[in-house]
């Protein structure tokens, strides 16, 4: 529990300390941390120098204790890690906080049962410059593979697998980029992607109006079993058949998650059955069609959806092309299917796509924009954990992010990668780039 009084934040802490931590004499008083020096809200990437903690047992300075400081959220660091309070009880320290405009965090600890957390907001974003990783166009361009790179997901073996026409590519954390190589039927433009528990990875095939899935080999099976296969598990929606499957999310208990830009819907699948189980419906005029889909983290898991202008990707002629329909949604998700969806923010872009939440709670969204009939940024905005308005975090000119996600352990939690769209004549730039955030992203 944490307040601010007179500019000082005070945390109570509700263990005891014992003398164990010090020289102090010990006991079993409840002791109370304060911080000093400490802005509600900093600039991104700044140094807050000389902050200071006291620590106090009823009422009396705690001297000579070691104290533990961690940043726990928005990245930053902190120096030194580890100090000890003087004669009165005091410690300062220098906190460099991140460069995203969240919530940054850390935390002190006094004892093993005694700390105290200070947060900081940063309201606006830094410098943040994706670079490439691999060269994905190169290895396309020697296989004769024409088109675009789209979606990006982690695999549970450890490599980042992509999506290009007619092909999953299989990248190591060195950049070595190969193809997965699976029997069954084949690919021809999968769009989304998503791993599942077990390893299977769904696809949005958007060409063959299906949603796929790769199921890898099992080497302790007979074979041909021991082959990965690729098999179509729906098509359509009873009568309604699917027209633009775009993106994949795989909920905790399995279920699939499929949009579909053309019909307008979000459809809940079961993966067993490939039945459509339920389905939720957006007005392409003035919301767009689905795209982007993520299920959050947590005991009670929500469906997001960005949306994307339906003028050009699916020829409506009732939009126009540069109209800023793309907004993003949440909906809750229940043992049927889904609950009332919430508008979080609306006609915000031409184009949504990829999401991705980091492992504090906070979301990330890609949007791009247009100016004229040409598009202007490719923008990723971030929703603090609990908030109701996206910040911009960081945007480029000239090329185009078609989806992102956090990286494993061999790929660093903390670099956030982003798949490149290849839009002629907007853009030739395909494969993915890569930026370190210092941010530990939500496993998926």
């Amino acid at each position: 529990m944490a307040s601010i009084i007179n500019g000082i934040r005070v945390a109570l802490a509700v263990a005891p300390l014992f003398a164990a931590c010090g020289d102090d004499p010990g006991g079993d008083t409840p002791v109370t941390i304060t911080f000093a020096n400490l802005p509600a809200s900093a600039e991104p990437g700044s140094s807050l120098n000389d902050v200071a903690v006291s620590v106090l047992r009823a009422g009396k300075p705690a001297k000579n204790l070691k104290l533990d400081l961690a940043v726990t959220a928005g990245g930053g660091s902190v120096a030194p890690a580890t100090l000890k309070t003087d004669s009165s009880g005091h410690a300062t320290f220098a906190w460099t906080v991140g460069q995203l405009p969240i919530e940054n965090a850390l935390e002190v600890v006094v004892a093993d049962d005694v700390s105290a957390n200070a947060t900081v907001d940063v309201a606006t974003a830094g410098v943040i410059t994706p670079a490439a990783f691999s060269d994905v166009d190169a290895f396309l361009t020697t296989n004769a593979v024409e088109g675009s790179t789209e979606d990006l997901a982690f695999s549970p073996e450890g490599h980042l697998v992509m999506g290009a026409p007619g092909h999953l590519l299989s990248l190591s954390s060195d950049g070595t980029v190969s193809f997965l190589d699976a029997g069954g039927e084949t690919l021809v433009r999968p769009l989304g992607l998503a791993f599942d528990a077990g390893g299977k990875l769904w696809i949005a095939d958007g060409d063959l109006d299906a949603l796929m899935v790769y199921e890898p080999a099992s080497p302790a099976a007979a074979a041909p079993v021991r082959t990965a296969m690729i098999r179509t598990v729906a098509d359509h929606d009873g009568d309604e058949p699917f027209e633009a499957p775009n993106d994949v999310a795989v909920g905790p208990d399995g279920r699939v998650y499929l949009s579909d830009t053309c019909t307008g819907k979000v459809y809940a699948i079961d993966p067993a059955t490939g039945a459509v189980l339920d389905r939720i419906a957006f007005d392409h005029v003035t919301e767009g069609g689905p795209n982007g889909l993520v299920v959050s983290p947590g005991p009670h898991p929500e469906l997001w959806v960005t949306t994307e202008n339906t003028g050009l990707f699916c020829g409506d002629t009732d939009v126009a092309i540069t109209a800023p329909v793309a907004g993003l949604f949440r909906v809750p998700l229940t043992t049927t299917g889904f609950g009332t969806r919430v508008d979080v923010a609306t006609k915000v872009a031409v184009f949504g796509d990829g999401l991705a939440f980091d492992a504090a709670g906070n979301l990330y969204v890609l949007f791009d924009t247009a100016d004229g009939l040409a598009l202007d940024e490719t923008i990723v905005d971030v929703l603090p954990r609990g908030g109701t308005t996206l910040a911009r975090a960081f945007a480029a000119k000239g090329k185009v992010w078609a989806n992102l996600a956090f990286g494993n352990d061999a790929f660093g939690k903390t670099t956030m990668y982003l798949s490149l769209l290849k839009l002629p004549p907007f853009t030739e730039s395909r494969g993915v780039e890569r930026v370190e955030l210092g941010i530990v992203g939500a496993p998926l």
